[in-house]
């Protein structure tokens, strides 16, 4: 074995641990076993990549101008096709049986 050949294997061995403990983090998920959203630090390497993935659907704005507003108008775009006007329930709140509401972050009003 050639040392290119060590040092590929070492590449794809760190590769594979990698996803390996990114398989378990996902078994496990966002909610704990009180059926409690895990709110993560703003600097966490998951929250970061998440905000920097959801910035691309707002022409790359920065996180602190996405307002509630904006992302209720994204949803009834991407899940409807419709305008938010359209698209909005009619009746007030959700209802019951879905349960009380979860959130992990608390989007600006807007």
């Amino acid at each position: 074995m050639t040392w290119n050949d060590l040092f590929l294997q070492s590449q794809l061995q760190q590769k594979l641990d990698n996803t390996l403990k990114a398989l378990k983090w996902d078994e496990e998920g966002f909610i704990d076993r009180d059926d409690n959203v895990t709110k993560l630090h703003p600097n966490e390497r998951r929250g970061v990549e998440f905000r920097e993935r959801f910035r691309t659907w707002f022409n790359h704005a920065p996180w602190s101008s996405i307002k509630k507003h904006n992302v209720l108008v994204w949803l009834s775009w991407s899940c409807f096709n419709l305008p938010l006007e359209d698209a909005a329930p009619t009746t007030s709140g959700p209802p019951s049986s879905i349960g009380p509401p979860r959130r992990g972050h608390t989007l600006s009003n807007g």
